[in-house]
C-alpha cells in the first residue's frame, strides 16, 4: 500500500506464498488526495483493507513501552492457561500493566501471536465493550507461529480487550501478547 500519488517504493507491507490467508497492520500516509494505491507485483490476489484508524497531528500521540507479556494462555499470564478453541472469547484487563497508564488510554500496541493448533484459527481483537469486526488480526494455519502488530481501541470500558477465535467449532490456538505501547 501506498499514497496514491507517490511512486512505488522499494520495499512492501505483506508478503504471502500461495495458499494461507495472511493478516497484516500498515500505517500508510494517505496521498494528497486522499486514497491509498493497493498493489501486487505477482500473479493473482485477493486483497482485503480494513481502516482501523487515523493519526491526528496534535493533542495525540503514541506513547512507547518497554515490551512487556501481558497474555500468554499457555502458562496463565493475563488469562486462563488454556488453548482458545474454535467460537471462543478471552478478555485481558490491562489497567496499569506493563506500565500501561490507568486512564488517558485510547488505544493500545501489542505484538501478538498466535501459535496454531491442529486448524487454522483466524484471531480478532476488539475493545471489549463492542462487536467483534469482520476482519481479522491473524490468520494461522495448523501447526504455524504467526505474529503481527496490533491496535486496539480501549473503548468505553477501561482498558480491557478480548481476542476471538473464529474458526468454527475445532482446534485451539494459544496467544500470547506483549504491550509495546498505548494511544493518548
Amino acid at each position: 500500500m501506498r499514497p496514491a500519488d507517490q511512486p512505488p517504493p522499494v520495499t512492501s507491507n505483506l508478503n504471502v506464498l500461495p495458499g494461507p490467508t495472511v493478516a497484516n497492520l500498515a500505517v500508510v500516509k494517505l496521498g494528497s488526495d486522499g486514497l491509498l494505491l493497493v498493489a501486487n507485483n505477482r500473479s493473482f490476489v485477493h486483497v482485503i483493507a480494513v481502516r482501523v484508524g487515523y493519526y491526528r497531528t496534535v493533542g495525540t500521540g503514541f506513547v512507547a513501552l518497554a515490551p512487556s507479556r501481558v497474555l500468554d494462555t499457555r502458562d496463565g499470564t493475563g488469562a486462563p492457561a488454556s488453548s482458545l478453541s474454535g467460537g471462543e472469547v478471552v478478555t485481558v484487563d490491562l489497567d496499569g500493566v506493563g506500565g500501561l497508564p490507568t486512564s488517558g488510554v485510547a488505544a493500545v500496541a501489542m505484538d501478538l501471536t498466535a501459535i496454531g493448533g491442529s486448524s487454522s484459527p483466524h484471531i480478532t481483537a476488539r475493545p471489549t465493550s463492542q462487536a467483534f469486526p469482520d476482519s481479522s488480526n491473524l490468520n494461522v494455519a495448523a501447526g504455524m507461529v504467526v505474529p503481527n502488530l496490533v491496535v486496539i481501541a480501549t473503548g468505553g470500558n477501561g482498558s480491557q480487550i478480548s481476542f476471538f477465535n473464529s474458526y468454527g467449532s475445532s482446534g485451539g490456538v494459544h496467544l500470547i501478547g506483549d504491550l509495546v505501547g498505548h494511544y493518548v
